[in-house]
């Protein structure tokens, strides 16, 4: 067996004028475990005391020997004295082997802590559920943080549920970037599809989490997506994004996980981390949507959009309610009536539906809504609750019945 060789650090190594000053790790340019060979760049040490945020490092350290690498230093700000073994080299596979134990159990590690936590919302006037996000990856955030290539232009994106309608969210430094009518975000993944989305609304200042600290606005853009497209997050592997701003027709490209910079990084540092906490999260969103929302259908695929209207199979109903404890009636609208009924029975078990009217798409039922909640304005207690006597009922139940 081939016994390590083992790189000793000592001061007389360094220059005459700086031997009396303390020496500490900067960084280090190799992985514990990656195999490496002789006068490769190992790592960066700093001399002296640090000042503010500025340090002056050293040229890189290369490597003595050819082997499997193993870090006794491997923390940035280490202080590393005479006699310290900074690393050693490895020639054998046994200890390969070791290391590579140790390598799948971290990756485990990493790959538990990457989660998604939902946060759903009621709205309390019309008693929809929206679906947010608590922790995304692991982080305290609503969304998911990348950069361009450059590490300039943080660009952050989610899947939301809102008002019966499923987004992807599109969030970003107003002072770098403003999305405007006409412009397009297209996703490109390893298979070689492209997603392209075209913004359609002009973007407003959002109350969403990026990071714990922020000190400058962040603005979001909302453009709905399809069933068809969350399945391609959810089973491609995402490559890279292109923001293309039709104004003065530039483009930004980008899509590398956040992992520097004085805001807290991401917790999914490499491509392959930031690409499974994408696919989850797509997952995670068409899990927390079956179980809370079970009757909801979603737009199939993109070509089914016409001017931004939801394709006409997603079904959508006005309703009427009535409250047998007090004779208060509800008019509303929802993709499945009868499972609206049960949910408000759950917290009010005298609800019950009287009539139910099926309209091709939400626009129009929406509409008919609107109608209805004008003709008996005068009737209104509170949101869609009416008192309404015998004529108004026999009206709404022979207008929903015919």
């Amino acid at each position: 067996m081939n016994e390590p060789y083992n790189e000793i650090f000592q001061h007389t190594l360094l220059p005459k004028e700086k031997q009396s000053e303390n020496v500490y790790m900067h960084q280090w340019l190799k992985n514990d475990g990656d195999f490496v060979k002789e006068n490769e760049e190992l790592y960066i040490l700093r001399i002296g005391e640090p000042q503010g945020y500025y340090v002056l490092p050293t040229e890189p350290i290369k490597s003595s020997k050819t082997g499997i690498i193993e870090i006794k230093k491997n923390n940035k700000g280490d202080i590393i004295n005479s006699n310290d073994i900074i690393y050693s080299i490895h020639f054998d596979d046994k200890y390969t082997k070791k290391l590579e134990d140790i390598k799948n159990q971290n990756e485990i590690n990493i790959v538990k802590s990457l989660v998604n936590v939902p946060e759903i919302n009621i709205d309390e006037f019309t008693n929809k559920k929206n679906i947010i996000w608590q922790y995304v990856g692991g982080d305290k955030s609503e969304a998911i943080k990348t950069t361009s290539l450059d590490n300039n232009l943080k660009f952050f994106f989610t899947f939301n549920h809102l008002n019966d309608k499923n987004y992807i969210i599109f969030l970003f430094e107003s002072k770098k970037l403003a999305l405007a009518k006409g412009d397009k975000i297209s996703f490109l993944f390893e298979s070689n599809k492209i997603i392209d989305f075209e913004i359609n609304e002009k973007s407003y200042k959002s109350t969403k989490q990026i990071f714990v600290k922020l000190s400058y606005n962040i603005f979001e853009s909302k453009v709905l997506i399809t069933n068809e497209e969350l399945k391609i997050f959810q089973n491609e592997k995402f490559l890279k994004w292109k923001i293309h701003i039709s104004k003065n027709d530039i483009s930004h490209t980008g899509g590398e996980p956040y992992i520097s910079g004085w805001l807290e990084p991401s917790k999914y540092q490499t491509k392959t981390h930031q690409q499974l906490v994408i696919s989850n999260l797509a997952k995670k969103f068409e899990e927390v949507l079956s179980k809370e929302k079970p009757d909801f259908i979603g737009l199939y695929n993109r070509e089914s959009l016409t001017n931004n209207n939801l394709m006409q199979s997603e079904e959508c109903y006005v309703y009427l309610m009535i409250d047998l404890t007090n004779n208060f009636y509800k008019i509303g609208i929802s993709n499945s009536p009868k499972y609206r009924e049960f949910t408000l029975q759950s917290e009010k078990p005298t609800i019950e539906l009287l009539a139910n009217k099926k309209f091709i798409n939400r626009k129009i039922a929406k509409s008919f809504e609107n109608a209805l909640h004008s003709a008996y304005k005068e009737k209104r207690l509170r949101g869609e609750w009416f008192k309404l006597d015998e004529i108004d009922i026999a009206e709404i139940l022979y207008t929903l019945n015919n």
